[in-house]
C-alpha cells in the first residue's frame, strides 16, 4: 500500500510563491575576513592608487581590528578583482594556429597552439 502524497494547486503554489518573493532581503550582520575585503575593496584600492603600500594599509586595517598581514590583503584583492576563468570545456576558439593571409610562414619556426592559461610554451632557442 503506497503513501498518499499530498498535492498541491496551482493556486496555492501561485500565492505561495507570491509570499516568498515579497519577503524581505536579509542582511548580514557579521562578516569574515574575505567578505569584510570584499566590501573594502573600493577603498582599499582607492588608497592604494593614492600611493599607499599594501603594508601602509594592511596596518591600518590592523589598528581598526582586522588582522591581516599584507600578503594575505593582497591575495584576497587579487581574488576579488581577478576576471573570471572560462570553462575548459567553452567552445570558442581562442585563436587560430593557421597564418593569416598576410603572414608568411617561416621555414624555421613552427606555429605553437595558444594555451588557455597563461603560459605559452615556446620553441628551444639555439643559446645555451
Amino acid at each position: 500500500m503506497g503513501k498518499h502524497l499530498p498535492e498541491y494547486t496551482l493556486e496555492q503554489i501561485e500565492r505561495i510563491a507570491e509570499k516568498l518573493d515579497r519577503l524581505p532581503k536579509v542582511e548580514k550582520a557579521q562578516f569574515g575576513k574575505r567578505d569584510a575585503i570584499e566590501r573594502l575593496s573600493k577603498s582599499i584600492l582607492n588608497v592604494l592608487k593614492r600611493g599607499y603600500s599594501m603594508d601602509d594599509v594592511a596596518d591600518h586595517l590592523r589598528k581598526e581590528g582586522l588582522n591581516l598581514t599584507a600578503s594575505t590583503l593582497k591575495t584576497y584583492l587579487h581574488r576579488r578583482t581577478a576576471k573570471p576563468v572560462k570553462a575548459k570545456n567553452d567552445p570558442t576558439p581562442i585563436s587560430s594556429s593557421e597564418p593569416k593571409a598576410h603572414e608568411t610562414p617561416s621555414p624555421m619556426k613552427t606555429t605553437l597552439p595558444v594555451s588557455r592559461g597563461t603560459f605559452v610554451p615556446r620553441e628551444d632557442s639555439d643559446e645555451i
